[in-house]
């Protein structure tokens, strides 16, 4: 089960990754411009999100290391 959660992070990570790249290579794809307009769409909530995906290895350390599970 913990396999397929971190394979899921996995993967909304590297399209996230994708997008950006098209988006700063060339704005005008199809890829660049979804990107953009995901972007849009969540607005203010993208940075803390994308944050709290990327400490998840980090916070799970310390809540182990913190709890002794």
């Amino acid at each position: 089960m913990v396999f397929i959660g971190k394979f899921m992070i996995f993967v909304i990570m590297s399209c996230c990754l994708a997008g950006a790249v098209a988006s700063s290579l060339r704005e005008d794809s199809e890829l660049g411009q979804s990107f953009i307009k995901g972007l849009e769409t969540i607005g203010i909530i993208f940075l803390p999100i994308t944050g709290i995906m990327i400490a998840i290895p980090y916070l799970t350390d310390f809540v182990e290391k913190a709890f002794d599970c």
